[in-house]
């Protein structure tokens, strides 16, 4: 607006704009492409308002593009033919957009939920045949717990992996925590999976040692930190992805560096003084225990002294001597993010970073979404992902889970998940807390 002619010569520069995803496109970018395109108006936006799906976490919404379409200076186009999925499921879809368009029980959600237009097979000859409908089909299962949907939906999977090994197949799930309940299943049963999850359980492991290590050196006198040190630098042992990991063999030291009384001996032992000295004299301890304590001491010696460089920078000296290879890349990823929260918030200190390193949309923001762009399902391979994650996939089975009031709620009576916290808290909880902390006073209480 102050400059004018600034957008005619970012219009003559790029005489065309071309913006694909465009029902995910956010008011400022829709905005700034209009602006860039007034001249001359050559904006070509592909997209899809019935496939919306970030405006969740995102100020996206479908809405914009619909008033894009119904503008009368556009014109539209649309795409109906497709040969991506058999007709019984495509049929299904153009149902499912007619009902919630026509029928829907909340009335504000026929009219924004969905834009009324349909698929349509490809034709004969097309280079892209859909799946035949006699090889196709949907099937439809009620279950009476959770529990007992992931267990039967891991062993149907499992099965059918084994039993069709050409086949590409999903477990789709609509939440990240849903998707690490279903992987432990996988991995109980010994169902070999890709999982494309939030982030995958090594990319958490990663940030995980990280959060530990910082924790430790931050206040290298707590014992409870050094232990949890300990343990996050001994990891339990993942093989294979998609199999169970193997308990460390160090795992029955952690009480043992846990009851450290003395951790200035541990760290900077005067003449004379062992590094058993260090923990209560309760029991003979063996040279083969103390090995990796002492390792780790060693290592945390180094990291503290270490602590006076900037944050970035300890954290790739403490990666350098734990990690290798892909895990080396993604400490890379954390000494970046840990930087730039560190700049914009100068006062915090080590402790403070490492708590934020472990807040879940910190490590989503680090290490969510590695390898996407890659990746490709494999036949005979189970993969585990989102439902928002699938977007733009293709399997030749899809098992779809929860798809019940409880993940997807239907009507304006229905339980939302989190709602209690934007009202403050949940206060049924807050009661019953209250009245155990009552009955836990025994005979005498006071109240303030």
């Amino acid at each position: 607006e102050s400059h004018p002619d600034l957008s005619t010569r970012l219009n003559e520069r790029w005489p065309v704009v071309l913006e694909d995803e465009a029902q995910d496109s956010v008011p400022l970018q829709e905005e700034l492409l209009g602006r860039l395109t007034s001249d001359r108006g050559h904006w070509i936006r592909v997209g899809d308002p019935n496939q919306s799906i970030t405006s969740t976490f995102t100020s996206a919404d479908p809405r914009f593009l619909r008033r894009f379409l119904d503008r009368e200076d556009v014109t539209g186009l649309e795409m109906q033919i497709s040969g991506r999925c058999a007709p019984p499921v495509m049929a299904l879809a153009n149902d499912l957009v007619d009902w919630v368009c026509d029928a829907y029980p909340v009335v504000e959600v026929r009219a924004s939920a969905f834009r009324r237009q349909h698929m349509i097979a490809t034709a004969a000859g097309d280079p892209q045949q859909n799946p035949s409908a006699e090889a196709s089909g949907i099937a439809l299962r009620g279950y009476e717990h959770r529990d007992e949907e992931l267990l039967d939906v891991a062993r149907r999977a499992g099965r059918f992996a084994q039993s069709q090994p050409e086949c590409t197949l999903a477990v789709l799930v609509p939440t990240n925590r849903l998707g690490f309940e279903l992987a432990d299943i996988l991995r109980a049963q010994e169902v070999s999976f890709d999982e494309r999850l939030q982030s995958s359980r090594r990319a958490r492991t990663v940030v995980d040692t990280l959060v530990a290590v910082l924790a430790a050196v931050a206040d290298p006198l707590s014992s409870r930190g050094l232990a949890e040190a300990f343990r996050a630098t001994h990891p339990a042992s993942i093989d294979e992805p998609g199999k169970q990991p193997q308990p460390s063999p160090v795992e029955e030291l952690v009480p043992l560096v846990r009851s450290c009384y003395r951790p200035e001996s541990l760290f900077y032992p005067e003449s004379g003084v062992t590094l058993a000295d260090a923990f209560p004299p309760v029991q003979a301890l063996r040279d083969a225990d103390l090995a990796p304590i002492e390792e780790l001491a060693v290592r945390v010696r180094r990291w503290v002294s270490a602590a006076r460089f900037p944050v970035d920078q300890l954290v790739l000296a403490i990666a350098h001597d734990l990690f290798a290879g892909e895990d080396l890349a993604r400490a890379h990823r954390v000494a970046q993010f840990l930087r730039r929260r560190h700049d914009q918030n100068p006062a915090w200190r080590l402790l403070e970073l490492a708590v934020d390193l472990k807040r879940a949309d910190a490590a989503r923001e680090v290490l969510g979404g590695e390898g996407d762009a890659a990746y490709e399902p494999r036949p005979g391979q189970l993969t585990v992902t989102t439902m928002h994650k699938a977007k733009g996939m293709e399997w030749d089975l899809v098992y779809l889970v929860s798809i019940d009031g409880v993940e997807f709620p239907g009507t304006t009576e229905d339980y939302f998940r989190g709602y209690q916290q934007h009202l403050g808290g949940d206060p049924a909880e807050l009661a019953r807390s209250q009245l155990t902390a009552l009955i836990d006073a025994g005979s005498t209480a006071g109240a303030t």
